[in-house]
């Protein structure tokens, strides 16, 4: 199996965009440098494209703020888990859709720290959420694709300025890998249902272990094998 790590991911960005490979993410090259800087930024960017990535879903049950305002009708707040990303849904704990209103706000405290939160009359609140995972062991090939296409398209520009050829030959790549991805995790979520669904009702720190599940993606020629 193809390492998995975020050396092995800048790497492979590395080498797609015409550079070297690197031993250690502190290395004092200019490349290195982007590539370890862009990382985290473009992990961010992928988990919160627009698409619900079926392996990042977690539920979880909010806590209620103590120092929740009293004005309006919604009067209470909950705030959203440490690893939270985007919202999926708002849920009952068994994950059916509730009937209670809700909506989402920002909470700034006497502190002057923002809070994203749900403002309801609920004494309870579930969510279904895109959940913050940032162990790539936890990432399917396909998505560490997209991480690395991007990464490559952002070293480009940074590094060797405006390039057509190689923009156009990565944004073909980034398509058909975006395909793939898509059906991939439909394909994933599929095979979440039925009596072997797992509970991820866990808390903010657990999330579906699938990713280690086996996809057919068809031309085997387009996955990017990811080493030290």
């Amino acid at each position: 199996m193809a390492a998995k790590s975020n050396l092995a991911i800048i790497n492979a960005a590395l080498i797609m965009q015409g550079g070297k490979k690197i031993s250690s993410v502190t290395v004092d090259k200019k490349a290195a440098i982007l590539a370890n800087t862009l990382y985290d930024t473009v992990v961010d960017e992928i988990a919160d494209i627009g698409e619900e990535w079926y392996f990042l879903e977690a539920r979880d049950q909010l806590s209620e703020r103590s120092d929740s305002p009293v004005f309006g009708h919604l009067e209470k707040h909950y705030d959203f888990p440490v690893k939270f990303v985007e919202l999926i849904a708002v849920c009952d704990q068994t994950g059916k859709d509730i009937e209670y209103e809700w909506e989402r706000g920002l909470f700034v405290d006497s502190a002057d720290v923002q809070h994203q939160v749900i403002r309801t009359n609920a004494t309870t609140v579930f969510i279904k959420y895109v959940a913050k995972v940032t162990n790539p062991q936890f990432w399917p090939s396909w998505y560490i694709r997209l991480i690395i296409l991007r990464l490559v398209q952002y070293l480009v520009t940074a590094v060797k300025g405006e390039s057509n050829f190689i923009n156009l030959t990565v944004g073909k790549a980034w398509t058909d890998s975006w395909n793939i991805a898509k059906k991939a995790n439909a394909k994933g979520r599929r095979s979440r249902t039925g009596s072997n669904f797992k509970n991820v009702d866990l808390g903010n720190d657990d999330v579906l272990d699938a990713p280690g599940r086996a996809f057919e993606l068809g031309d085997d020629r387009r996955v990017i094998r990811v080493q030290e």
